[in-house]
C-alpha cells in the first residue's frame, strides 16, 4: 500500500498534517455501483459511501464508525472481508483498529486497538494477505530520554486478528545510531517475498526479504531525495505485469525517485529475482511542491501525485517498459487545500468509440472536502466533476473498492 509523511520534527508541522495515505482500484462491480471509504482526524471517524459508477457520485452509507486516534491510513485485505486503520497521537504509540466490512460497505469494529510500535505511520499488506506490515516512525534523536528506534512491526493476519510474528518490530537502524531512520511508509513487492521502506529522517529507502513466516531480514539502503513520505509499487499493465517498479515520492525535495525491482525475470536485467533496486534512468524525476502520495490508474499507463503543498494532482504517463515518468499536459490540476490521498476507481468501460472514464478521489486534509474528478482512460487527463464533496472535519484517507 502507497502511505506518506511530512517531515515533523524537521519541519515542525502540526499533527493535523501528519498522515498516511493509500490508494485502491478495483474492476467494475455487479450493479453498477462500488465502495469509498474516507477517515478523518477532525472527529477520528471512518465513513462508507456509495460510488454511482456511471457518474463518479457520492452517497453517504450509514454512520461513520470510530477510527482511534488520528487515524492515517486505511487498508482492505485482498478478499475484502476486513479492513485495518492506522492511527497515531503524539506521546502514544498508537495501534491498528480492524473492522469487518458488512456487505453494505460499512464497518463494524472488531476487538480493540491492536498495539503496534512508536507513533505507527503506514502499513501495507502482502498479496495473499497473510501479513500486515506497519511502518512505525519512532524518534529522531535517539539520545535524548525516552527516545524509541523507528521500526516495522509484523503481524500475522487471520480475519480481522493480528498476531505478532516471532522478533516483531524489527529494527531499522543500526545499532548504537543516535539519529533515527525515521521509517513512514511500507511497500510490499508483488511476489510478496521483498519488503521496501520509506525512512523519512535518513532519506533513504531500506529493502528486506520476507520469510515464509514473515521475518523480516534487512537487505540493502538506498538513497533517496529528502523526507521520503511514501512508497508505490506499480500495478499490472498488460503485457507487462505487476510490480516492476518502485517509486517514491519525496515530499522534501519535490522529486520522484523511481526504481526497477529485480522481482520476477523481466527486460530490465533482472535474471534471477533478488528483490534489489536499480535507479530508473532519469530519476528523480521532478515534481510540484510536496509530493505525498500516490494512485496509479488501473486500466491504462498514468500515475497521479497528490501535491500537498501546492494544492493540486500531478498527471504523468508513465513507460511500462522504463519506468520512466513523462508529465501530461497539462502537468496539474487543481485540488483543495492540503490534498494529502487520492485514490482511483474504475468506472465507465471504453468502447470502440469513447474512451473509458475512470474517477479520482483526493482527500484534501484543510479544506474538508473532497476533490472527485473523471480520467480520461485514453489520455490519461483529469478533469474536475464538480464542487468539492464536503466532509467531515480533516480528511486525511481515502481507499475505494
Amino acid at each position: 500500500m502507497k502511505c506518506r509523511w511530512p517531515v515533523v520534527l524537521i519541519l515542525s508541522l502540526p499533527l493535523a498534517l501528519i498522515f498516511t495515505s493509500c490508494s485502491s482500484s478495483s474492476s467494475l462491480t455487479s450493479g453498477g455501483s462500488g465502495f469509498l471509504w474516507l477517515a478523518s482526524q477532525g472527529n477520528a471517524t471512518v465513513q462508507a459511501y456509495t460510488i454511482d459508477l456511471s457518474d463518479g457520485a457520492l452517497t453517504t452509507n450509514g454512520s461513520a464508525t470510530g477510527s482511534g486516534s488520528t487515524p492515517t491510513s486505511i487498508l482492505i485485505v485482498p478478499n475484502s472481508s476486513a479492513a485495518f486503520i492506522c492511527n497515531s497521537a503524539p506521546g502514544s504509540a498508537g495501534g491498528i483498529s480492524a473492522y469487518t466490512i458488512n456487505a453494505d460497505g460499512t464497518f463494524s469494529p472488531s476487538g480493540s486497538v491492536i498495539p503496534a510500535g512508536p507513533t505507527p505511520m503506514g502499513m501495507a499488506i502482502s498479496p495473499a494477505g497473510t501479513f500486515l506490515f506497519v511502518a512505525n516512525q519512532g524518534s529522531f534523536d535517539l539520545t535524548q530520554p525516552g527516545a524509541q528506534p523507528g521500526s516495522i512491526s509484523v503481524f500475522s493476519v487471520s480475519g480481522t486478528s493480528l498476531a505478532p510474528v516471532a522478533g516483531s518490530p524489527f529494527p531499522t537502524q543500526l545499532p548504537g545510531a543516535t539519529i533515527g531512520t525515521g521509517p513512514v511508509s511500507v511497500a510490499v513487492s508483488a511476489s510478496g517475498n521483498y519488503l521496501y521502506v520509506a525512512n523519512q529522517f535518513s532519506n533513504t529507502v531500506t529493502s528486506f526479504t520476507v520469510s515464509s513466516t514473515g521475518t523480516l531480514t534487512q537487505q540493502n539502503v538506498y538513497s533517496v531525495g529528502l523526507s521520503p513520505s511514501a512508497l508505490f509499487v506499480s500495478i499490472a499493465q498488460p503485457p507487462i505485469p505487476a510490480g516492476q517498479y518502485l517509486y517514491v515520492a519525496n515530499t522534501g525535495s519535490s522529486n520522484i525517485s523511481a526504481f526497477s525491482i529485480c522481482d520476477a525475470e523481466n527486460a530490465n536485467g533482472c535474471s534471477t529475482p533478488n528483490g534489489l533496486l536499480a535507479p530508473v534512468t532519469g530519476s528523480p524525476f521532478p515534481a510540484q511542491p510536496g509530493p505525498i502520495a500516490f494512485a496509479m490508474d488501473p486500466t491504462a499507463a498514468f500515475l497521479y501525485v497528490a501535491d500537498e503543498q501546492g494544492n493540486q494532482v500531478s498527471q504523468f504517463s508513465w513507460s511500462s517498459g522504463s519506468g520512466a515518468l513523462t508529465p501530461l499536459t497539462p502537468a496539474m490540476v487543481s485540488a483543495g487545500g492540503s490534498p494529502v490521498s487520492l485514490a482511483i476507481r474504475t468506472g465507465v468501460a471504453a468502447t470502440s468509440t469513447v474512451a473509458g472514464t475512470d474517477y479520482m478521489y483526493v482527500a484534501n486534509l484543510n479544506a474538508s472536502s473532497l476533490s472527485i474528478y473523471t480520467l480520461n482512460t485514453t489520455t490519461g487527463q483529469l478533469n474536475v466533476l464538480g464542487s468539492p464533496f464536503t466532509t467531515p472535519s480533516q480528511p486525511s484517507a481515502v481507499i475505494v473498492k
